[in-house]
Order: structure tokens, then C-alpha cells, then sequence
């Protein structure tokens, strides 16, 4: 099995509109090192803030008001650090090994950073990435998880055949609401993203064991119902600052405001954080 196929990328076509620059915008977004998808790279980067500055996320971690004011400083060192993390893997090729080794390095670099900046309310969020980004960015880039379940070469192979024809269906289902224009109505689309996250989600558990099942639900926690910005942004591969256009309506987007101090937060209580991630 090929390092691409093992790190098959979320598709971005499909939730396209078919619009020519935003098409050329998603096409460059998605070449990316070693296949790896932009979901799964920002797993472990500017995903994390994109996250975070949404609302409903905000809420049930009980952000404060300095803890949102130090989102930007946030996304400025990992946006650093992301860049030279993908330079890595661009030097690595293909090689599989050395991509895993990479990625769970990464892993726990970021995991121990975001730690110290969110404290007790670390786990709970790990919980919460793991339900945004969905079970295939997580089990490419999140330490813990692959230890956890213990994903085999069949499965993987399993999962990749039956995540294909799912996704060739929901292009399927957007060509034909385009009705040959090219375009789809933003709430088709939507829609169309959000039953694609519910059969992803549902097909990873149907190959996964009983043993398996109960890690992953363990894994994510009490369920949260994502926002459709999230659903936008992880499909997209979008980690911009918050846009106004990629928020539902009556949902305000953030204003850009000016980089403040360093983050505060207190590091995780000795004893409270995740199991130890596994060796690369």
C-alpha cells in the first residue's frame, strides 16, 4: 500500500461549486506533501485556531475574554511551525515510514503546546477535534488515536475502497442538483457536507471492531453538533482567520484585531492529561 492511498486526502470537490478561481484556489490547497490531506494537516496546525475561533467551540470549552485575545498569536506560531512541518514531509517523499514518523512527532508537539495553553480543558478539546475533523484526519494525525485503535492494513484498504464510492456518489448527487450550470445552492451543498460527515463517520465504525468502537467513542467524547462552518472549513481545507462569508447567516464573523501578548493558560495538572502517545 502506497503512502497516498494510506493517507487518502478529503476531497474538496466534493462540495465544489464549479467556480473557476475558487476551483484553481482548491486545486492548489490540495497539493500537498505526501498526499496527506489538508484536513489532516490541519489537524495539528491552523486548523486548531480556525477551530477555536468558532463560537460554539468557544462556549464549550468556556474560552475567556484573554483567551480569545491570544488566538492570533496562536495562529501565528503554529502557521511558523506548520510551514517548516510541511517542508519536512515534502523532503521525505513517499516514504511511509518516514511520513507516520513525521506526523506523530508532530503530534505530540502539538498536543503538549495546546496543553499548556488550555490547561484541564485540553481533553475535552482533543475530544472536540477528533468529532470536527472526522475519523480519517484523526487516525492519520493524531497520536494517540492510532495507538488506541490500532487501525490494520485491511481495514485501512476497506475503508479507502468504500470512502471513494461514497464520495463519487455525493458528486453525483451535486452534479446533478446543479442541473448542468456548475453551481449548487449554498444550503444543497451544506447539506450534501453534512450527510457526507455522517456516512464517513458511520463506514469508519462499521469496519472498526467492538474493541475498536468503544476506543473511539471514548476518544470523542460527549457528542457536540458541529456548526456548518465547521463542516466548510475541515471539507475546504480553509484555516483562514474566521470569514464572514464562510459563516451561516446570523452568524457575525470575527474582526481581525492586532496580535496581543503571550498566551496565558496553566499547563495540564500532573496526572490529568492523555495516556502517553505512542513511539514513532
Amino acid at each position: 500500500m502506497t503512502a497516498k492511498v494510506f493517507l487518502v486526502a478529503l476531497s474538496v470537490a466534493a462540495v465544489a461549486t464549479a467556480q473557476a478561481p475558487g476551483q484553481t484556489k482548491r486545486k492548489q490547497r490540495d497539493q500537498t506533501p505526501g498526499g496527506i490531506s489538508r484536513a489532516a494537516l490541519g489537524y495539528n496546525g491552523l486548523g486548531l485556531v480556525r477551530l477555536l475561533e468558532v463560537p460554539e467551540i468557544q462556549s464549550a470549552l468556556k474560552l475567556t475574554a484573554d483567551d480569545k485575545s491570544n488566538l492570533p498569536l496562536l495562529r501565528q506560531e503554529l502557521g511558523e511551525s506548520g510551514a517548516a512541518f510541511e517542508k519536512g514531509l515534502a523532503e521525505v517523499g513517499s516514504d511511509r515510514n518516514a511520513l507516520v514518523a513525521k506526523l506523530m512527532v508532530r503530534s505530540k508537539e502539538v498536543d503538549q503546546e495546546i496543553g499548556e495553553v488550555l490547561g484541564e480543558r485540553f481533553k475535552r478539546f482533543q475530544e472536540l477535534r477528533r468529532q470536527a475533523f472526522g475519523p480519517m484526519a484523526a487516525a492519520t494525525a493524531d497520536a494517540i488515536v492510532r495507538e488506541a485503535l490500532g487501525i490494520t492494513e485491511d481495514q485501512k484498504a476497506k475503508f479507502n475502497k468504500e470512502r471513494t464510492d461514497l464520495l463519487q456518489k455525493l458528486r453525483d448527487d451535486a452534479r446533478r442538483a446543479s442541473g448542468g450550470t456548475g453551481k449548487v445552492d449554498p444550503e444543497i451543498v451544506d447539506q450534501g457536507m453534512r450527510n457526507f460527515a455522517t456516512q464517513e463517520d458511520q463506514l469508519f465504525k462499521d469496519l472498526m471492531s467492538d474493541s475498536q468502537k468503544a476506543k473511539w467513542q471514548e476518544l470523542v467524547g460527549s457528542p457536540l453538533e458541529m456548526p456548518q462552518e465547521v463542516l466548510r472549513f475541515v471539507r475546504r481545507g480553509d484555516f483562514g482567520d474566521r470569514d464572514p462569508n464562510n459563516v451561516p447567516t446570523g452568524q457575525p464573523g470575527r474582526s481581525k484585531g492586532r496580535r496581543k501578548g503571550m498566551r496565558g493558560g496553566d499547563r495540564p495538572p500532573a496526572g490529568e492529561t492523555e495516556k502517553k502517545p505512542p513511539q514513532a
